[in-house]
């Protein structure tokens, strides 16, 4: 993702979700794609009006990676995290987009699978968290088949290997280029290895 390519619309709805008046020179891929993270994340966990412990262990699991960049990027989490829930932009399909629309395919691959490991912190992925997804993930247009090995795992019928293969391929290192998302990809096949040998 290029800087210069984040939109107008985009740079808007950031400051209005941290009401913050950013500045173009300080977005950046990785402050774009953490405001898409935290909105997927959250709207996984409100979707179904009950917040588990679990889910919140996982939040905080989950964006601790981001937390220990820098204070400026812990403050604009927290801002993100108030903010999505203030103006409730999980729900808002076009404000998602504004937030996306400039991922690869990969980043759009390992959003949608945490999304799919928050839904299941708690032990199971409720229906209306699945819906969800498989909205977001049709929006970002991923396939239904690479959705059924991100909300599966990587425990699929062989019919399905196909949709595997692409997905470990669009996870390897190459595929990103922030570093931090790199070591977020590779926890998060990881992740999926254990997941599916249990």
């Amino acid at each position: 993702m290029d800087q210069s390519q984040i939109s107008a619309e985009t740079l808007e709805l950031l400051c209005r979700i941290t009401g913050q008046e950013l500045q173009q020179d300080e977005l950046n891929p990785l402050l774009v794609f953490l405001a898409a993270l935290v909105t997927v994340l959250l709207g996984v966990m409100l979707v179904d009006r009950a917040i588990a412990d679990a889910e919140k262990q996982e939040l905080q699991q989950t964006l601790s990676s981001f937390l220990t960049l820098d204070d400026q990027t812990h403050e604009l989490t927290q801002q993100l995290i108030a903010g999505v829930q203030r103006h409730q932009i999980y729900i808002i399909p076009n404000e998602l987009l504004k937030l996306t629309m400039l991922l690869s395919k990969s980043e759009k691959v390992l959003l949608i699978g945490l999304g799919y490991k928050m839904a299941a912190a708690d032990g199971e992925v409720d229906l209306r968290e699945s819906m969800y997804l498989q909205a977001i993930a049709s929006r970002l247009s991923l396939s239904t088949s690479e959705v059924a090995v991100l909300a599966n795992g990587y425990s699929l019928e062989p019919d399905d290997l196909e949709a595997l293969n692409t997905i470990k391929d669009l996870l390897v290192p190459e595929q990103f280029q922030l570093p931090l998302l790199v070591d977020i990809a590779k926890q998060f096949s990881t992740s999926l290895s254990v997941s599916s040998q249990t």
